[in-house]
């Protein structure tokens, strides 16, 4: 089976770099096969436009939906967004490793699902891709205190419910870590092994692991 990793975060040596190659490491000791597409470091594109497609006339007033439905009159969408698309339609399960920057996705996350999750392939009556499994791993500048804790977790599942919850996926309990910055190098440590098992729980709550 195979599982694809998209990762929204400028530094490789972040925590969420070190969240993301716990996930690799575990998805491939299951037997799972697993691509990664780390934005930043791609780097991939995230204004949606005219550009998106091969050859659109410019000359034309962009309507973006209407231009993706129609897309192959435009030659087809432009190759960074093709890529993605056949990595989507590889995969079982997705996993989006990102940081919270303003309350919500960073924008080259929400640049890459304004651009690859296009109308008639990721939605609409007549979509190409497949349902698949939504895993979001997620880390924040910090909480005050339970309450605000508890709004993040809400924060957090709404904005998957109204995108990938809108596409139709299996959405899994995110896991979502507060303030990586001030923890101790033993807290991350334990946070780290937390992830492990989290991940080995959604794999077998998945039912894609294969036999190694």
């Amino acid at each position: 089976m195979n599982a694809l990793i998209v990762t929204a975060h400028p530094e490789i040596k972040s925590f969420n770099f070190a969240l993301r190659n716990i996930a690799s490491r575990i998805l491939e000791s299951e037997g799972i096969d697993v691509q990664v597409s780390d934005l930043y470091q791609m780097p991939f594109p995230p204004v949606a436009g005219a550009a998106d497609f091969k050859s659109y006339a410019y000359e034309t007033p962009l309507q973006l939906m209407k231009a993706q439905v129609a897309n192959k009159l435009y030659g087809g969408y432009s190759s960074d967004i093709q890529e993605e698309q056949v990595k989507l339609n590889w995969a079982d399960l997705i996993t989006f490793q990102f940081p919270i920057w303003w309350g919500t996705y960073p924008a080259i996350l929400k640049g890459w699902m304004e651009r690859v999750l296009t109308y008639g392939f990721a939605y609409g009556s007549n979509k190409e891709l497949q349902p698949k499994s939504a895993i979001l791993t997620v880390t924040t500048g910090g909480v005050r205190d339970n309450k605000e804790e508890h709004a993040y977790k809400e924060r957090i599942d709404r904005m998957a419910r109204d995108v990938f919850g809108f596409m139709g996926w299996e959405i899994h309990t995110p896991f979502i870590v507060h303030g990586p910055t001030y923890l101790s190098e033993e807290e991350r440590i334990l946070i780290l092994n937390k992830y492990e098992n989290y991940m080995r729980n959604c794999i077998k709550i998945c039912g894609i692991s294969d036999p190694v």
